[in-house]
């Protein structure tokens, strides 16, 4: 439509407006010279990489197990207990692993390919899957998540100098918040745009017809269980082969998002971590000689 392409295009003019306050500020929010350290690019564009696939799962899944499965609200919520357990297990190995060993990279690599392969199996969903399927999908994108959410965290922090930490860190956060929302807003035109011609494939016309007047064509309907549920079981039938045809690419759509986050991830350059907290500043002091 042509709100949302105007408004993609007011969004490159601001940021390209934003590129050029910042080049001449004294003091810029964010120093664009950050962008000049690979480590600090890549670790970005992995982070933001990591945001849109991270929270397409975790928002569109339960669409899924709601709306195709059938299963609860309290059932299609608990869905995601497995990789946050997952989550958990992983983030502590890692941690473990990195501290003692020095070594990031590796690590990362691995989460991704496990995070890959999470979402080839969610590439796989037809109105036949499983809520077990869906628990085991969730456990291999749990695992790699346990690895990433952090470490590109901890890369950027460990690249940059001591006065550029605090910004160096924010800026990080920034683009992993701007890859959730961009990712959330990419995945979601991609459901609602599956769902108008998915429909008219399963849906007699006179029901199609019904079935978008009455605002339930959306992929939000499908968490009121009391919508399918009131109709009958041919046209509730037809709607949940519709949401599982609509919600494929949705779920393909991660991969190539994640494609570009491992090879980003392979092009970091990986350096010492530090071993102490004591900082050089950009003076060539550290808190410890000031002191």
């Amino acid at each position: 439509s042509w709100q949302i392409v105007g408004l993609y295009s007011a969004s490159a003019i601001l940021l390209a407006a934003f590129v050029r306050v910042e080049r001449r500020a004294a003091e810029p929010v964010l120093p664009l010279r950050l962008w000049k350290s690979s480590i600090f690019t890549f670790s970005n564009i992995a982070g933001m990489g990591v945001a849109m696939s991270m929270f397409g799962a975790i928002f569109f899944l339960p669409v899924f197990i709601q709306g195709v499965i059938g299963n609860s609200v309290t059932n299609s919520g608990a869905i995601l207990v497995p990789m946050l357990v997952a989550m958990i297990v992983t983030s502590i190995g890692s941690g473990q692993f990195i501290s003692r060993t020095g070594h990031y990279k590796m690590p990362l690599l691995v989460g991704l390919l496990f995070r890959g392969a999470g979402f080839v199996v969610l590439s796989t969903f037809d109105i036949h899957t499983t809520n077990q399927t869906a628990i085991e999908a969730m456990i291999l994108i749990g695992l790699g998540l346990g690895v990433t959410m952090q470490t590109y965290t901890l890369i950027v922090q460990n690249s940059v100098s001591r006065d550029d930490m605090a910004v160096a860190t924010s800026a990080t956060q920034l683009s992993r918040s701007i890859g959730a929302a961009v990712g959330l807003a990419i995945l979601g035109t991609i459901l609602t745009q599956g769902m108008a011609s998915s429909m008219s494939k399963y849906l007699p016309a006179a029901a199609l017809k019904q079935f978008q007047t009455s605002g339930a064509s959306t992929a939000g309907a499908v968490f009121d269980p009391t919508q399918l549920a009131n109709l009958p079981a041919a046209i509730a039938a037809g709607i949940r082969h519709g949401l599982a045809d609509a919600m494929h690419p949705v779920f393909v759509a991660g991969l190539p998002i994640l494609a570009v986050a491992f090879i980003a991830t392979l092009l970091i350059k990986e350096v010492p971590l530090r071993q102490t907290a004591h900082v050089a500043a950009g003076r060539g002091r550290s808190i410890a000689s000031e002191d």
